[in-house]
Order: C-alpha cells, then sequence, then structure tokens
C-alpha cells in the first residue's frame, strides 16, 4: 500500500492494534516474532473490517508492482485480504534471519490490521480518485500517513513495549541487545528505542 492519507492514529492507537496481534496470534511480547511461521498460518485468522470479519489469505508472487517487497490487498473474489510476498523476500524469510523480510511480514500486517477499510474502498474506486488520496508529505500530518502508521506498528509488533521494559529493568537496554532478544536489523532496534525514549508512557500504556 503506497502513502495515503487515513484517519489519525496515536502512537498509544499503534501499540494497542499491535498488542492485540500478538494476543490474536499467541504470541509471547518476550519473544521474536517468528516470520515465517506466522505467514504461513494468517489464514487461521479473521479481522474486523467495518461491520465484517474479512478472512486473512498469504500469497507469494514472482514479482510485484514496482519492484515492491510485500504488499496487502482486498481481494474481492474472496472478500479477504491477503498479503503478498514477492519470491525474494520469502526466499529470506525462510532463511530465519531475513531481518527486511519480517519486518516487510510486519508491516503488511499492520496495513491489514489498521487500513482493512481503506484497502477495500481502494478497489472500488478509480485511479484519479486514488491519486487525491495519496499523502503530500507538505500537508500531510505523520500521524495520518499510512506508510508511517504501519512502520510504527510494525516496530512495535516486532519488539514489544513489555519486552523493552524487560531490557530495561536488567540494564540492557540498548540496540545491540534488541537486536540479539528480537531478531531485527540495528535500524529497527534504533527506531524503536527512540519512541520508546520519547513516547515511554504511550508504549507502556498501549500493552497494558
Amino acid at each position: 500500500m503506497t502513502g495515503y492519507r487515513v484517519a489519525p492514529l496515536s502512537h498509544v492507537d499503534i501499540e494497542r492494534a499491535a498488542a492485540g496481534v500478538r494476543r490474536m496470534f499467541e504470541l509471547d511480547p518476550l519473544v521474536p516474532l517468528p516470520g515465517l511461521e506466522l505467514f504461513e498460518r494468517l489464514d487461521r485468522y479473521h479481522l474486523p473490517v467495518g461491520a465484517q470479519h474479512l478472512q486473512l489469505t498469504y500469497a507469494v508472487e514472482q514479482e510485484l508492482l514496482d519492484g515492491a517487497l510485500a504488499c496487502a490487498r482486498y481481494e474481492e473474489a474472496d472478500n479477504a485480504i491477503a498479503l503478498v510476498l514477492s519470491a525474494d523476500t520469502y526466499n529470506d524469510l525462510e532463511r530465519r534471519n531475513g531481518y527486511r523480510a519480517r519486518f516487510s511480514v510486519a508491516h503488511e500486517i499492520g496495513h491489514a490490521v489498521l487500513h482493512g477499510s481503506q484497502l477495500v474502498e481502494l478497489t472500488q474506486i478509480d485511479h484519479v480518485q486514488r491519486a487525491m488520496l495519496r499523502t503530500d508529505a507538505s500537508d500531510t500530518p505523520i500521524y495520518r500517513d499510512s506508510e508511517w502508521q504501519a512502520n510504527t506498528f510494525a516496530g512495535a509488533l516486532l519488539v514489544p513495549g513489555p519486552g523493552l521494559e524487560w531490557l530495561e529493568r536488567r540494564g540492557r537496554l540498548h540496540a545491540d541487545a534488541i537486536r540479539a532478544a528480537y531478531h531485527v536489523s540495528y535500524a529497527c532496534a534504533t527506531r524503536r528505542l527512540l519512541t520508546f525514549n520519547k513516547h515511554r508512557h504511550a508504549v507502556v500504556r498501549g500493552w497494558e
């Protein structure tokens, strides 16, 4: 999903959404996200979208539009939201150390969870209307940008608030320890640490 102007979400909103997904998938917040296993069991779950619950599905395609690593899209024929990986991304996910691939899965789950209604709507409008919804960095607050929201969600899903608190209590709240504990890239660990330091109350509250 490209950057679109969407409903505003706070850090607390996004943390709560990530916590809800961890609970839905029965994933302990103190353990790394199991990228491949999670991706291949997405079809066991449904998401509330508007007044209905849509099936989650997954797929792998040789190439995606514009060279994307992954995407989330509404499949009208199946009335489902599909998370689709490029073949290269899926291969990286199979290697177990594909930091970028795991982030891509978490990011697209974020789009499905946070922007399910928009994914449905985008299949029902023409390309002119769709272009009008795209974000313009000059006049769109960051908290209304779909890509910022999905990136923030991915960080929270990969590195949950309780895990950051656990590391802090042990005097190990730094990027290298976050990387080791959650199998994420240094960039992801650094961004998550910055979010925790700047928005600690929101991060902790979102996981209560």
